[in-house]
């Protein structure tokens, strides 16, 4: 499957569809690859290609070759969605998420983060804040 740059919401169906127990490919360096981009210490491709015993540009062509997205590209969805998961159960200010997450410009991730959630990192926090007020009425009621 492979995400298109016009339509953010094939990203946002690329990030809920690929876990390493999904995936199809059988490349152990690839599943070694995934696992250590989804630890929740930044990681940069070509630390990860050095860790699977693979130069840079060979990593890059059999990674996009499994999986249909490029490494780059599977990296920036993992901390879009590790900063989702923070914002949604932690107290965080949105600057320290994106230190946590690996994101060094704040702009840059909230125009990520809107193209693939359809709202800010702000927004997020104020609908699940409304969303918990709902449920404390109703759960009074």
């Amino acid at each position: 499957m492979r995400p298109d740059k016009r339509n953010p919401s094939s990203s946002l169906t690329l990030i809920r569809n690929i876990y390493p127990s999904k995936l199809a490919t059988k490349d152990p360096r690839i599943l070694r690859a995934i696992e250590l981009f989804q630890k929740s210490t930044p990681a940069h491709v070509s630390d990860v290609a050095a860790d699977v015993n693979l130069s840079s540009s060979r990593f890059r062509h059999l990674f996009k070759q499994e999986l249909g997205l490029s490494p780059k590209h599977y990296l920036k969805l993992t901390r879009l969605k590790r900063a989702k998961e923070l914002l949604e159960n932690s107290f965080l200010r949105i600057k320290e998420v994106t230190t946590i997450v690996g994101v060094n410009d704040t702009s840059h991730f909230s125009r990520d983060y809107k193209a693939l959630y359809k709202h800010t990192p702000s927004q997020t926090r104020a609908l699940l804040g409304s969303m918990r007020s709902e449920a404390a009425i109703l759960a009074k009621k």
